[in-house]
């Protein structure tokens, strides 16, 4: 599932049945950690890039990259 936020594009991938709870549970604080940091930064007017979300979100830039695509 994608879903915008401004520019932005938000993706969800669908964990398959196999995962176990707590790496799910993981991905899911990742997400709305990105999700959130995204909000902050285009209400503050910032630049929003993957290090620029990654840094505000504290995850990865790698994980920052995986739910953000440029839409465009």
């Amino acid at each position: 599932m994608k879903f915008r936020i401004g520019n932005w594009i938000i993706s969800i991938e669908r964990a398959s049945d196999k995962v176990a709870p707590a790496a799910l549970a993981k991905k899911q604080r990742a997400r709305d950690a990105v999700i959130q940091a995204v909000r902050e930064l285009e209400k503050e007017g910032a630049r929003i890039t993957a290090y620029a979300v990654a840094k505000r979100a504290g995850v990865s830039p790698h994980t920052a990259k995986k739910y953000l695509t440029r839409r465009g």
